[in-house]
């Protein structure tokens, strides 16, 4: 984690959302911003972010509930498609 200035594009905290001009945390790997207040409490737990928004009361996004989401699948088809529909109008093209 690196210090932020947060002064050109200021961002609240986002974990608790306490929204001041202070300077900030970022991650450098997922670009997370937290409060010094946040951070304090985030180092005790060993930057574990998924204990830490247990520790403080929120509920972490997406919890794992056995079901599995082919992401990279629906994103081929998804462009498959796309690309399928752009040969058949080019195809209509007369010139």
């Amino acid at each position: 984690m690196r210090r932020s200035r947060n002064n050109l594009c200021p961002l609240q905290c986002q974990t608790c959302s306490k929204g001041d001009f202070e300077q900030q945390w970022k991650c450098t790997w997922c670009c997370l911003r937290v409060c010094s207040d946040c951070m304090a409490v985030l180092a005790t737990v060993q930057k574990d972010l998924g204990t830490f928004l247990k520790l403080i009361g929120k509920d972490t996004p997406n919890k794992f509930d056995g079901k599995t989401i082919m992401v990279g699948k629906d994103i081929g088809e998804g462009s498959q498609n796309a690309n399928e529909e752009n040969e058949n109008h080019q195809v209509g093209i007369e010139a």
